[in-house]
């Protein structure tokens, strides 16, 4: 299980230090996430999570408090629990194999547990995340929207795209605040897109005066902008499993497409994502350094 962690002394410390919190929790949220077979056991894995969050400490019940999910609901559920749910194979079992390494730090175990749970409840669309038809118990956001049903073969880029495609096609009348953090994600897609070469620099521009056009029609104030950028950032960030980009590097590859820094490529070999971003991420220390 969790393949990816090295046998080291205490590999959870060591993964969350070597890549910070977000994407240590991401990655384990997405292997327990396989181990839940429908919705009826996610959300009973969650409403445990929450029953036994609200008997922790602070950082736990606050948690609770804003998960969106009444305590009515997740009292007394782990006495409700069933063999899906903390069975050997179960989603339980595997959240607690990773929390066992943290037992002798309960404030960090705490953090990663109730990380990989909000992960968990974001993406079946739990408590605070829910969503029905175009009504939600909270102000909605990008990464609530998209149905992430697109599996291209050429990875992130194409899958973001496309959802994002499938996003407006559906709704006609979305927020200015979705609307500009569509424009925002859509516009490092393509970006990336053209890095793979699996599109032209015609469709850059096209998306990228679509992207101005956005800017000119909803808000220009610097606030609503950076909101709607790290809105965009968040969803690009829930299609990535084993990377986390901030907004500096999300904007360089975006402006080494538009500003015509990167060539098309003629080559038959796509490369993908991951490779483009680590890229991206080189030059960028080696600017830093020099």
């Amino acid at each position: 299980m969790f393949g990816f962690l090295k046998k080291e002394k205490n590999p959870i410390k060591l993964a969350i230090k070597r890549d910070g919190m977000a994407a240590t929790a991401k990655r384990f949220a997405v292997e327990i996430i396989s181990k839940i077979d429908n919705k009826k056991t996610a959300y009973q894995f969650v409403l445990e999570e929450l029953d036994a969050a609200s008997k922790g400490n602070d950082a736990a019940m606050r948690f609770c408090m804003q998960s969106g999910i009444s305590i009515s609901e997740y009292s007394g559920a782990m006495a409700r629990s069933f063999e899906a749910v903390d069975g050997p194979a179960g989603p339980q079992q595997a959240l607690l194999n990773v929390c066992l390494h943290l037992r002798d730090d309960i404030g960090l175990m705490v953090e990663l547990r109730t990380t990989i749970v909000d992960i968990i409840m974001r993406h079946f669309k739990f408590g605070k995340y829910y969503v029905d038809g175009s009504v939600s118990k909270v102000k909605l956001n990008l990464v609530q929207l998209v149905e992430k049903t697109d599996e291209s073969e050429y990875g992130e880029f194409v899958r973001i795209n496309n959802d994002l495609g499938r996003l407006v096609e559906k709704n006609e009348n979305l927020p200015n605040d979705v609307v500009m953090a569509y424009g925002y994600a859509r516009r490092f897609a393509v970006a990336g897109m053209f890095c793979q070469g699996i599109v032209d620099s015609d469709l850059v521009v096209h998306v990228t005066n679509i992207f101005r056009s956005l800017q000119m029609s909803t808000d220009q104030t610097k606030e609503f902008q950076n909101n709607a950028a790290k809105d965009a950032l968040e969803l690009i960030n829930d299609y990535f499993y084993d990377i986390t980009l901030s907004l500096e590097e999300v904007g360089a590859i975006c402006h080494s497409v538009e500003s015509g820094i990167v060539e098309p490529r003629n080559h038959d070999f796509v490369p993908m994502p991951s490779d483009i971003i680590r890229a991206i991420r080189k030059q960028l220390n080696y600017e830093m350094e020099n």
